[in-house]
């Protein structure tokens, strides 16, 4: 990402080893394959890459990094989460979904952190290690049919209850919780 030459106090884990007027700027997809394929990942996103920002905003040149983060069910998006359809009830999916989110909670508590305020103050506030969105609030869990969600429908429609089995989802074999 290119920035003016005003930008000289930014930090520099965002500059270090870039030419002059670059900075990292740390954007992160999460992506759930049924199995693990780092060359795949790597193929979808530099396939993915030049069509994401519409406005020509992002480099031509982006350095992309595949890790793998953690065996887990369910991959996030916005304000929603997603799983392969494997044939469970409705039942069987909230279930799931509840262990998950569980299981994310347990993970801030042990891996989030302190992060002191920039503005010299000595006061700090804490980061997850994971953002759950809202997922932790189990009233907030809905569907919306051939709604926007992380495949990007258009919401036309009022939510439901949680989880989605939509034409759009059953279409490209996942479950979706938004919340």
């Amino acid at each position: 990402m290119d920035v003016d030459e005003g930008s000289k106090d930014l930090p520099p884990s965002w500059t270090a080893e870039l030419p002059v007027g670059r900075v990292r700027n740390h954007t992160g997809f999460l992506r759930m394959l049924r199995s693990p394929d780092e060359d795949l990942v790597r193929r979808e996103t530099n396939e993915w890459w030049p069509g994401y920002d519409k406005k020509g905003n992002n480099p031509s040149d982006p350095k992309i990094e595949v890790k793998f983060v953690r065996n887990e069910s369910w991959c996030g998006g916005w304000f929603s989460h997603w799983t392969f359809d494997v044939g469970g009830s409705d039942e069987e999916v909230l279930a799931s979904f509840e262990r998950f989110v569980r299981r994310m909670e347990d993970l801030n508590r042990h891996e989030g952190h302190f992060e002191p305020h920039k503005d010299g103050s000595g006061s700090s506030y804490w980061v997850d290690r994971y953002c759950l969105m809202g997922a932790e609030d189990r009233r907030r869990w809905r569907s919306y049919p051939n709604g926007k969600n992380i495949l990007g429908f258009d919401l036309h429609n009022s939510p439901g209850p949680a989880p989605c089995r939509c034409d759009g989802c059953k279409k490209n074999g996942i479950i979706t919780i938004d919340h």
